[in-house]
């Protein structure tokens, strides 16, 4: 839409320019008296506004239109200059006398790109600093969109007003308020692009030969006695009216190869494993010919041994992943969408064999190796794959599932794609699934959609010509895997985010891509991109990633970078995770507004609103549908339980006005409907209450996906979790969750040598445990 819009603008003769589209946008974003006037130096026409500032004081606005390109030097040298002198010379306006402008926009309706950027960057900082802004005509058509979605309409050539409110919608980062931002922010600000990778475990511990197979599964019986009436009949050796014995002589060696090869095909069948991975057969006849020819006369029963060749198939399919890895692209393009899907395929299919292996014969064997050893041989690490244009992502399958960690960028990634969709001239439907209420649990999947998305069903649109985003299936408040399964037919394309842990039938029937974090070049960009305008910030973010390793590993999560930036600007350091959370609750809660100055808290007890805000999170997420949204009874039954005689001494409606306007940690979704903003918010926050349990409690919830990083945000707070694991070994003599206990240690640095050693002995224990329980049952 924008490249339409840019086109579109990009025509108009500097008086249409200024007519049509600066005025209006002016009279939006600046209401007042809008004059024609001349800079002092006669450059140009100009126009300033007579308005208001956020204060409601008289304030002057001066904007400077150009309908040509503006190159980065003489040509911006001149825009420097003009500028500058329309603010602290002024300019006359229609009656003949001169005023001073408060500030300065100098627009021109074409783009100015970032490579241009970067030589006068200098240059546009020092105009920023003296309240002069430089709108180029990117931001001008994001400007467009935002606030005249009926103009944006008409030059964009969309069918609707809908659609471009859809974009305006899709374009903001609101969630802004929960990170502590003052003012949404457009995604394009601070997108990167993203990055995918198949999700494959064991297919990428295959290609680094790290896992084998056995060379050969024990021998299999099949019995062929109706295949071999089926062939005699067909050579009419045996009739329906005869003896088998009259015609017996007549069976001869080319009967048995036939009697094999048919066995083989009925076996294929039997066994899927086979069938999709072209597994190497021998099959073996149980006696001799005529051995066989003696068994067939008295009961036309044979047997044939079968034995499989799992290595060589193993081998020849991780060699032929190895060689299409070796071509993968960086980049995700049209002419190379069938390469990348015959990669995807091939990783899962080789990740899908020895998991079936595992299956059906007992064990693989893994290789134990050191990093540098593994690094010598084929690289473990994923597959990168930039996705700069996501609208090419529904070329490689019809529906497709991505999925990642918290924080990685999955709701920023589908609505990119949304808005790439709805450019190119489709019909996209978006619907955040904790949006969704639990009453439509019976509901169809039609009627999901025609309520809960962003964007209504034109009467004129057909379900099979749509495409249609849900965002976060693991938010949902009931499980929507079957509404998928049931309708996925009847749209065009589906594509889904879910979280890693989230367990759902759809992962065994659709395409899975694995959306990744950060490199350090692309969270260097991210940075870059948000402080373009303060440098100072760009180098202290640099200085904490290089300085505090902890910041290093978890801002490779755009959310975590996000909370970053925040702090940042708000003259904070922080140096943990669980630090750089604790620092928004306190920022938010109170240390904003005294930092600024600002009282508009009707009750400033950050302490107690944590008390609360801790009890409520918990409270909402033990609920027995997965749940990350509540209502007014929620928040009040919360409130009393949590504060008691406290909260009674003041009034809730101020306290909750409080959280919701003043401090942004609670977002309002609509009508008696709330959230924290983000999942991972309400994580933490349950995460500090889980602190306040008793060790029998917090062990009860082990085991459970939905509370996986509510007890890493509580090992984080902790900083050790040995009262844990001494509870366990007391109570049940072993860890039964030793796999969730070592990913906790990540985040509780302080737990004691002896209490990490023993998680690591629990671990190669269960392995020895897996592989007995492997053995009898092959022996049984």
């Amino acid at each position: 839409m924008q490249l339409k819009l840019i086109e579109f603008i990009q025509k108009l003769t500097e008086e249409e320019l200024t007519n049509e589209i600066i005025i209006p946008l002016i009279e939006k974003i600046h209401p007042g008296k809008i004059e024609y006037t001349h800079s002092a130096n006669e450059a140009g026409r100009d126009l300033v506004s007579f308005g208001s500032d956020l204060l409601n004081r008289p304030h002057i606005l001066c904007a400077q239109i150009k309908a040509k390109q503006i190159s980065y030097g003489a040509s911006f040298g001149k825009v420097q200059e003009t500028t500058k002198l329309a603010k602290e010379v002024g300019v006359t306006i229609e009656n003949g006398s001169r005023c001073l402008p408060h500030e300065v926009w100098f627009i021109t309706s074409y783009p100015f790109p970032e490579q241009c950027r970067r030589q006068v960057a200098e240059c546009i900082q020092a105009l920023e600093k003296n309240n002069i802004k430089f709108i180029s005509g990117e931001e001008l058509c994001k400007l467009l969109i935002e606030k005249l979605p009926e103009v944006a309409t008409k030059y964009s050539k969309y069918s609707s007003t809908e659609i471009v409110n859809l974009i305006s919608s899709l374009l903001m980062h609101k969630e802004g308020r929960a990170f502590g931002f003052s003012n949404d922010k457009s995604i394009i600000d601070f997108y990167v692009t993203a990055t995918l990778s198949p999700q494959s475990e064991l297919g990428y511990d295959a290609i680094a030969g790290n896992i084998d197979v056995p060379d050969d599964s024990d021998e299999e019986h099949f019995s062929i006695m109706q295949l071999l009436k089926d062939e005699l009949t067909q050579r009419k050796i045996v009739q329906k009216d005869r003896l088998i014995e009259e015609k017996i002589k007549q069976i001869d060696d080319s009967i048995i190869e036939v009697l094999k090869k048919k066995a083989i095909e009925v076996y294929k069948k039997d066994k899927e494993f086979l069938d999709n991975f072209n597994v190497k057969i021998e099959a073996y006849l149980s006696d001799n010919i005529n051995g066989i020819k003696k068994k067939i006369k008295k009961d036309m029963e044979i047997s044939i041994v079968f034995k499989l060749s799992l290595n060589k198939a193993f081998l020849s399919l991780v060699n032929e992943t190895k060689k299409a890895i070796d071509k993968t692209p960086s980049t995700l393009k049209e002419k190379n969408v069938p390469l990348v899907r015959k990669i995807c395929n091939l990783l899962m299919r080789t990740n899908n064999y020895v998991e079936e292996v595992q299956d059906l014969f007992g064990s693989y064997e893994t290789e134990e190796e050191t990093e540098e050893e593994t690094e010598e041989k084929h690289p473990k690490k994923p597959i990168r794959i930039r996705i700069p244009e996501p609208k090419y992502l529904l070329e490689i399958d019809r529906i497709i599932l991505i999925k990642g960690p918290p924080g990685c960028g999955k709701t920023t990634l589908l609505k990119m794609l949304a808005i790439d969709i709805l450019n190119n001239g489709e019909k996209v439907l978006y619907i955040p699934c904790f949006s969704i209420t639990p009453t439509y649990k019976k509901a169809s999947l039609k009627k999901i959609v025609e309520n809960f998305s962003l964007c209504s069903i034109s009467s004129n649109w057909e379900l099979c010509d749509i495409i249609l985003i849900l965002d976060g299936l693991d938010e949902a408040p009931f499980n929507l895997s079957q509404h998928i399964l049931r309708s996925s037919s009847k749209f065009a394309n589906i594509v889904i985010s879910s979280r890693n842990a989230y367990d759902t039938s759809l992962l065994d029937k659709f395409f899975q891509l694995n959306l990744v974090p950060f490199t350090k070049d692309e969270r260097t960009k991210f940075f870059k991109k948000w402080f373009e305008k303060q440098p100072d910030l760009f180098e202290k973010a640099m200085e904490i990633i290089d300085k505090y390793p902890d910041i290093e590993e978890h801002t490779k999560l755009p959310l975590i970078a996000t909370i970053v930036v925040s702090l940042l600007q708000n003259g904070l350091t922080p140096k943990t995770r669980a630090e750089v959370y604790d620092f928004r609750l306190n920022l938010l809660l109170s240390n904003w507004d005294r930092l600024r100055g600002v009282r508009r808290l009707a009750v400033d007890n950050p302490d107690a609103k944590r008390r609360f805000l801790r009890h409520l999170a918990y409270t909402i997420h033990a609920l027995p549908e997965r749940r990350r949204t509540f209502d007014l009874n929620d928040i009040q039954t919360a409130y009393e339980f949590a504060l008691g005689r406290w909260g009674y001494n003041y009034d809730f409606p101020k306290i909750l006005d409080d959280l919701i306007v003043g401090s942004g940690i609670i977002i309002k979704e609509r009508p008696n409907v709330y959230s924290f903003g983000h999942l991972t918010f309400q994580e933490h926050l349950a995460g500090e209450y889980i602190n306040t349990l008793p060790i029998k409690q917090i062990v009860s919830l082990m085991g459970d996906d939905w509370w996986r990083e509510p007890l890493n945000f509580y090992a984080s707070i902790c900083g050790n979790i040995n009262d844990i694991i001494d509870y366990l070994l007391k109570k049940y003599h072993v860890i039964a969750d030793a796999k969730q206990l070592n990913e906790m240690l990540k985040y509780a640095p302080f737990t004691s040598p002896g209490a990490i050693d023993c998680i690591k002995e629990c671990l190669e224990n269960e392995g020895k445990i897996e592989e007995d329980i492997r053995d009898e049952t092959k022996t049984y």
